[in-house]
């Protein structure tokens, strides 16, 4: 094997590991039927008859020329159409070697401002615990799920693992990347993520594509990109994050209302706010504030601890619970 290597113009680290049966010299310019190599064809007939020429030479030349010399004419008379073969033949070394190579698995993360919305109590802070303490983005929730419960290691364990994030665009990003992102595309399209990312693939085999998105689709193409992705055998496990009822994006300017309320009237409307909103810290505390003016101190500073439960920071709330809390003694 050291011989071949050595030779001009091949590289010696090809035949690392290669045995003499991995070898084979395979004539790349043999003309086929198939490539209709008809100059081919005449090239080897003309070989063949200078073959036939040079013997019916050497045995006419036997009684004028020498032997030495009728040997040396006829070498070069072979010699020529040899050179002829090998240009056109092209013989070359093939080394035959088979090597398992890694599938790819792609992570794909939504980067849309739809991903910036913030959740009270749907990720957990530590070890998988909901978390009520304060509300996290839903990209913040997936950037902590995928760095905390070692997801990247798992999946470049067994895969040549590769990341993009999507929404109105698409771009690779590289593992350091991932905790980097911030909310940015005004649309999301896992159409054009998908397209995009089996497109950039260029036909290595795909073991998956996972995709992580709140499923706020903007367009109506998911359908065909996913049926575009089964035909390339590309297998895609859409991940769902977020709250599935849609994000309440409108803001009350002013409101208008009977400037005469009867007490317990307030106590009723105010629960039935609480109930459409159980995790709205101020309607806790105007609950509270309510049942304080009925002469309920001790019901005021159980609502008022919830209160405070849901924004420990809010300074605020906690100087309120002081006050309720004193006026329940002083009853």
């Amino acid at each position: 094997m050291s011989l071949l290597s050595n030779l001009p113009g091949l590289d010696p680290n090809a035949f690392a590991g290669a045995r003499w049966s991995d070898i084979s010299i395979r004539w790349v310019g043999l003309p086929t039927a198939v490539e209709g190599g008809w100059w081919s064809l005449a090239t080897l007939a003309l070989v063949m008859f200078l073959i036939w020429h040079a013997v019916r030479e050497y045995r006419r030349e036997g009684a004028v020329i020498s032997a030495g010399v009728r040997r040396l004419l006829t070498a070069l008379r072979l010699g020529a159409p040899g050179v002829a073969l090998v240009i056109l033949f092209q013989p070359t070394l093939v080394i035959d070697r088979s090597e398992r190579l890694k599938s790819t698995a792609w992570l794909l993360v939504d980067d849309s401002l739809s991903m910036g919305i913030e959740e009270r109590g749907a990720w957990g802070m530590e070890h998988g615990v909901r978390s009520r303490e304060r509300a996290v983005s839903r990209l913040e929730g997936v950037k902590s799920l995928v760095t905390r419960h070692s997801l990247l290691a798992a999946l470049a364990a067994t895969h040549q693992l590769r990341l993009a994030a999507f929404s109105d665009g698409w771009r690779e990003v590289t593992t350091n990347d991932v905790v980097k992102l911030t909310p940015r595309g005004t649309a999301t399209s896992p159409a054009n993520g998908l397209r995009q990312t089996i497109e950039n693939s260029r036909g290595a085999p795909l073991a998956a594509v996972v995709m992580v998105t709140d499923g706020q689709a903007t367009d109506g193409e998911t359908a065909a990109a996913a049926q575009f992705a089964a035909q390339r055998g590309a297998p895609v496990f859409a991940v769902g994050v977020g709250n599935p009822k849609a994000p309440k994006n409108i803001e009350v300017a002013s409101v208008t209302a009977n400037p005469v309320l009867f007490k317990d009237e307030a106590r009723r409307l105010s629960q039935k706010a609480l109930e459409l909103a159980p995790d709205s810290a101020a309607y806790l505390d105007t609950l509270a504030e309510i049942h304080l003016r009925l002469g309920q101190p001790v019901r005021a500073v159980e609502f008022q601890k919830q209160a405070v439960e849901l924004e420990p920071e809010s300074l605020d709330l906690a100087e309120r619970l002081k006050k309720f809390e004193a006026a329940a003694k002083g009853k």
